[in-house]
């Protein structure tokens, strides 16, 4: 009986150490396919036997690329940042991340850290994650890595998840959050190629309304559409038959000021304007 106490024992005290270690090597960086991502199926560490805890309680994702307005260029370089908030943290709170690039059609581009120390590439380098679990400064921790487009379609997308730990060394108490954010690839269509001349938008920066007139070359059916910089239906303006000159003025005093992208389409191709709203 006694020896099987200690075996017992013993037992137990193995899983712990082998508990502990596995949450050092967590900590060090995150497992790859855990960002609930179309590539991980959705999957992330918020579970029983990994990473648990409350709702939410103030924490927030964010995404930001220095990928202009107009959308990326295939073969070129941009930074995507990755920032977590949380205005209740403390020096005792802790995180980690995890992040990838997509489409539909698997991992898009590549991605290194450039440099960064914070940083490591992990999953044959199709994702990014934390070197080394990172402490809130003021509410809220930073990362950035590099993505190289490739010939990434457009509306590839970012999927980044936070490990907001509390800091005590296990794994309860912990909240996990998910972000995503579509990009834009730049469409290398001439205004000749469009079959519209002479656009102007005016005044722009817009407060009140804006102008639209440009000439179309022809008679063909034309949409014109506002959309946000992530891409996102902001307003549906036009939708009909347009034949020789168009001149209409738009009320943009529901829209929050920012910037937007003006899309006008026809079935020979579309052309895009910056618009700002202030």
């Amino acid at each position: 009986m006694k020896k099987h106490l200690l075996l017992r024992n013993g037992f137990v005290a193995s899983a712990i150490l082998f508990a502990s270690i596995s949450a050092y090597t967590f900590s060090s960086q995150a497992p790859p396919n855990r960002n609930g991502s179309p590539a991980s199926n959705g999957i992330t560490c918020a579970n029983s036997s990994c990473h648990s805890g409350p709702g939410l309680t103030g924490q927030m994702v964010t995404i930001s690329t220095d990928i202009p307005a107009s959308g990326f260029e295939e073969n070129t370089e941009y930074t995507i940042t990755v920032t977590g908030d949380w205005s209740m943290a403390s020096s005792g709170n802790r995180s980690g991340f995890e992040a990838s690039v997509e489409s539909g059609g698997g991992f898009e581009g590549t991605i290194s850290t450039g440099g960064a120390s914070n940083v490591k590439t992990v999953g044959m380098g199709n994702f990014v994650s934390h070197n080394g679990d990172q402490a809130f400064t003021a509410g809220s921790t930073v990362w950035s890595f590099k993505w190289n487009s490739a010939m990434a379609p457009d509306g590839t997308t970012v999927h980044a998840v936070i490990n907001f730990a509390n800091g005590d060394g296990g794994t309860s108490g912990d909240v996990v959050l998910t972000k995503s954010l579509q990009l834009s690839k730049v469409q290398n269509i001439s205004i000749d190629e469009n079959s519209i001349a002479n656009l102007k938008t005016f005044p722009n920066p817009a407060s009140t309304v804006l102008n639209i007139s440009f000439v179309n070359e022809g008679v063909s059916n034309n949409s014109l559409k506002l959309y946000d910089l992530q891409g996102r239906l902001v307003k549906e303006l036009f939708n009909g038959t347009i034949a020789g000159e168009f001149n209409e003025r738009y009320s943009v005093l529901d829209l929050s000021p920012g910037m937007y992208i003006l899309n006008i389409q026809n079935e020979k191709g579309f052309i895009q304007e910056r618009i700002i709203v202030q």
